[in-house]
């Protein structure tokens, strides 16, 4: 996926500043990680893993090992450099997720906007299998996505951090035009397949037990920024979670 590579390489430390900042991560990070629960001596494989932003979390809270996979040559190297600068005991390694192979197994594998990357079915496709070939029988996907019922002609998001500017139909799925609200924004494209895409997808890679989750917003954070604040969030989310076991 040549395009994600380059958009990605530009922006390593410019999405650390997103990060940092934007509310839709705040309540991303908590939809995560109720999604993922007790982490403690669990093996992990964080596919996508950018600057390592859940990397380090998903080590800090209770891991026994976890293992970052970015396509991004700069990426990568931001998050080894925070790894040097405040060491949590995190890996990390450039590789495509769609031509993974095997590195495990792992008890988790995480993947926080990965198959929204997907230009294809069979990307889509390939992009699972790499995360089931390194589950462990038993074990668990679990992944963030753009969510397929994302209604554009509703949509509120710029106030959390992220802008879709505008979406067109490409074969079976739609490519939708965004920026993260950085200064300057930063221009992004992301696939939007259909729920029963993404399910046949994950099928067919060889998980089971599917559930979508929506996404949630933490007690603390409706109380700080008001239901009001989060009511676009709710009503119309840009993203959605899924959890899936592998038999």
């Amino acid at each position: 996926m040549p395009q994600r590579h380059a958009a990605y390489d530009g922006i390593g430390s410019t999405y650390d500043d997103y990060a940092s900042q934007a509310t839709l991560k705040r309540a991303e990070c908590y939809s995560i990680f109720e999604m993922v629960g007790d982490l403690a001596g669990l093996t992990v494989l964080d596919l996508a893993c950018g600057t390592g932003f859940y990397t380090r979390r998903l080590k800090e809270r209770g891991a026994s090992s976890v293992l970052g996979v970015d396509l991004s040559p700069e990426m990568i190297e931001v998050a080894k450099r925070h790894e040097r600068d405040d060491p949590v005991g995190v890996a990390y390694r450039v590789a495509d997720v769609g031509q993974l192979g095997g590195l495990g197994p792992f008890d988790l594998v995480t993947a926080v906007w990965l198959l929204n990357y997907s230009e294809t079915r069979d990307q889509l496709v390939a992009m699972a299998a790499s995360a089931c070939a390194n589950v462990a029988t038993g074990g668990r996907f679990v992944t963030f996505t753009i969510n397929p019922e994302y209604d554009l002609r509703t949509a509120e998001t710029a106030k959390y951090g992220v802008r879709i500017v505008g979406e067109e139909r490409e074969d079976d799925h739609h490519v939708c035009h965004g920026e993260f609200m950085t200064n300057p924004p930063t221009p992004v494209d992301v696939r939007r397949f259909s729920r029963e895409a993404y399910e046949a997808s994950l099928v067919e890679a060889g998980f089971s037990e599917i559930e979508w989750v929506p996404a949630q917003v933490a007690a603390e954070d409706l109380d700080h920024y008001g239901t009001e604040y989060w009511r676009s969030f709710r009503e119309n989310c840009i993203g959605i979670g899924i959890v899936a076991r592998k038999r």
